[in-house]
């Protein structure tokens, strides 16, 4: 995808002709399904290309964050979707194993992760510093633990944390402090009230 067709893209963004977060599943479907890794195009736009591209974020400047479970990392762009940078490795935690989602806090600005294969959630600061880890790095279906958290959602509004614990059929839900407030659904169960069927 050239640069050339980006800028139009953002031209149509700002004039309120193209919502943002269709170029967003654009980016994202382009390069999950499209161009593959070793493809010169993609080296040449994006300096690197996505190894399995899931959750997407968005900053209030329009800069963007994109997980990568199989690439173990979260792209970063700026709001013209110019590649920035990645984050990988995390001081005082250590490498990220496979993140499948990332969320933006609209106060704050925190960076919210939910790091799959290590079974935790991370919380960021805006400079990428290490405010929180939720869970431990295995599986376990233990309250506040995870099994494969798949998704996440931030308020910081209403301080709550939401978190798709997907192996553990169930959501819990944080204040932004990492206090347990709620458990919906129950481990291991499906097909009941209030339960969740993951298989």
């Amino acid at each position: 995808m050239s640069k050339v067709l980006i800028k139009k893209i953002t031209k149509l963004i700002n004039c309120g002709l193209l919502p943002p977060i269709l170029w967003l599943q654009i980016i994202a479907c382009a390069a999950s399904l499209v161009v593959p890794q070793t493809a010169d195009c993609a080296s040449k736009d994006w300096g690197k290309t996505f190894a399995g591209p899931f959750g997407i974020a968005v900053r209030k400047d329009g800069s963007f964050l994109v997980a990568e479970i199989q690439g173990k990392r979260i792209a970063k762009f700026d709001k013209n979707g110019d590649f920035s940078g990645y984050i990988t490795y995390i001081k005082n935690f250590g490498p990220l194993k496979g993140p499948f989602d990332v969320d933006i806090g609209k106060i704050t600005q925190n960076i919210y992760i939910a790091d799959s294969k290590n079974n935790q959630i991370l919380v960021l600061d805006e400079q990428e510093n290490l405010l929180l880890t939720l869970g431990i790095p295995e599986p376990t279906a233990k309250p506040e633990g995870f099994h494969e958290p798949h998704a996440i959602a931030i308020n910081e509004k209403l301080d709550r944390l939401f978190v798709a614990d997907t192996h553990n059929h169930r959501v819990q839900i944080f204040d932004t402090k990492g206090n347990l407030i709620q458990i919906i659904g129950k481990p291991g169960i499906a097909n009941e009230p209030n339960t969740f069927d993951f298989s």
